[in-house]
């Protein structure tokens, strides 16, 4: 037995193991597909390192993943009829728990685990497809923060803090040794310290609510049906917590828009594409116009603008301290990330 299956027989599986697999989409965690059988029925459950370098509290992963999913199910067991008229199948992963009850196993070496029910017949898509694929991806993280609109922030811990808070980015940036910068980046980043805490400041007014969100509501977190192209489910759920619900549309449509992706090859790749994000808009407007409120509206472009702007300001500063946070295999690659994030946020100024 080696050790990935010792692991997974402190949860509450049945079956024997036929094949474990590397899932390699994923940036943080380290991530299994183990295969089962059980008198000729085959079963799949997801087996997870959860990294805790960046989750230095993985309790509170698990207790959040715990409250959302239970939160979400009760909805989506609710509205099945719906959903089945609709021809939909929303579904959303189950924590399976340890042979004790406890929703994670540590390790002899303090290491976190967890297991978790597998989504078959979907997978995620690294770029955009089509204007349907966009919409579908819209679906989703609508219906994702539908589902969890009426779920209390106060409920849920902080996972990272500082998360998707750009003063701090600002903070972090102007403490960051500025040998050899561009004067062209610093003008850069100046220029728009303003519009950068506009939500911040328009949440201090009482102007923005705070809800729960996902995240981290990337394209390949979105689970497409093979059988029908249609949206299935979010998945990576660790970064949820508080916070605006325009984070996660600004977060999604960085990601979907620009096919180029973080490392783009040439600065010309890098573009905001408008039949993908009036595609994507109109998914995302479908499931959760019915809880934005005119104030949530107005703010989604100052999200849109300042989501590439955030990252590339974290990719800089990360850049000039030496690479400690996202790690490259060589120095610059940080700061031909921010280059492009700062190139697509000037293209999504020029759409305003």
């Amino acid at each position: 037995m080696n050790r990935l299956e010792e692991l997974l027989g402190n949860f509450d599986v049945v079956g024997r193991v036929v094949e474990i697999e590397t899932e390699g989409n994923g940036y943080i965690n380290d991530t299994f597909i183990v295969s089962l059988d059980q008198d000729g029925v085959g079963d799949r459950v997801v087996l997870q390192h959860v990294n805790q370098a960046v989750f230095t509290r993985p309790q509170d992963v698990m207790s959040n993943l715990r409250q959302i999913t239970e939160h979400c199910h009760r909805k989506i067991n609710r509205d099945a009829g719906r959903y089945a008229e609709q021809g939909r199948h929303w579904q959303l992963t189950h924590i399976i728990p340890t042979r004790d009850g406890r929703d994670f196993f540590e390790d002899a070496r303090g290491n976190v685990w967890r297991c978790l029910t597998y989504i078959g017949g979907a997978r995620a898509y690294a770029t955009v497809r089509d204007e349907r694929h966009a919409e579908e991806c819209g679906l989703a993280v609508g219906h994702f923060l539908s589902l969890v609109s009426d779920l209390d922030p106060a409920r849920l811990r902080q996972t990272i803090p500082g998360f998707h808070v750009t003063s701090e980015y600002l903070r972090q940036f102007d403490a960051a040794p500025k040998d050899g910068l561009d004067p062209a980046l610093a003008r850069f980043v100046d220029e728009r310290r303003e519009a950068a805490t506009l939500l911040e400041r328009a949440e201090a007014n009482g102007e923005l609510t705070r809800r729960v969100i996902h995240g981290d509501p990337r394209i390949n977190n979105i689970l497409i049906g093979e059988a029908d192209g249609q949206a299935m489910a979010m998945i990576d759920l660790d970064t949820s917590c508080g916070g605006l619900v325009q984070m996660d549309v600004g977060d999604a449509v960085r990601s979907i828009c620009n096919p180029s992706g973080e490392d783009y090859h040439a600065l010309g790749d890098v573009c905001f594409r408008m039949d993908v994000f009036e595609a994507f808009m109109r998914g995302f407007m479908r499931e959760a116009g019915g809880f934005l409120t005119p104030a949530d509206v107005e703010c989604l472009y100052p999200a849109i603008r300042v989501l590439p702007f955030e990252l590339g300001l974290r990719f800089l500063t990360d850049h000039l301290n030496g690479d400690r946070y996202f790690k490259v295999p060589q120095h610059g690659q940080n700061l031909h990330r921010a280059i492009g994030q700062f190139r697509l946020c000037e293209l999504v100024e020029e759409k305003e």
